[in-house]
């Protein structure tokens, strides 16, 4: 869920907290009616790269299959590219995450890249995809 991000740190509130300072970050959520978190997002500028990336994308696991995830991604995707300052939006996802990888592809993603071995979960190495979505194109 978090890449590197929150590599190497005990994950707390208050290191969560830290993090979201970084000037280069837009967090987003979904919310019901009741205020229960049902997703969560973050924009990550990379300014000097004229690109975006989609991070931390996470659906209540009780929620997905429902297309909230989706929903939910095009809805960050059409913030920037309403903007028009961002050329490029990309996503690293696990390559395991099969359902991430058809809901970005659906979006208008397409994989560029493989990082093997990119990320360790618990005690096994898993290959990173590398997605990437033109935001000039027209919408999807």
């Amino acid at each position: 869920w978090s890449g590197n991000t929150f590599a190497g740190k005990k994950f707390s509130e208050q290191t969560f907290l830290q993090h979201l300072r970084n000037k280069d970050i837009s967090p987003f959520a979904s919310l019901d009616v009741n205020g229960n978190l049902l997703a969560y997002g973050e924009i990550v500028r990379k300014i000097n790269e004229n690109r975006l990336h989609l991070c931390r994308i996470i659906v209540d696991p009780q929620k997905r299959g429902q297309g909230l995830g989706k929903r939910f991604c095009k809805l960050l995707i059409e913030k920037p590219r309403s903007t028009g300052s961002y050329k490029r939006i990309m996503i690293n996802v696990l390559s395991e995450n099969k359902p991430a990888i058809a809901c970005y592809s659906s979006l208008g993603f397409q994989k560029i890249g493989l990082r093997p071995k990119a990320r360790r979960i618990g005690n096994r190495m898993l290959d990173l995809v590398i997605m990437s979505k033109n935001l000039e194109q027209q919408k999807k």
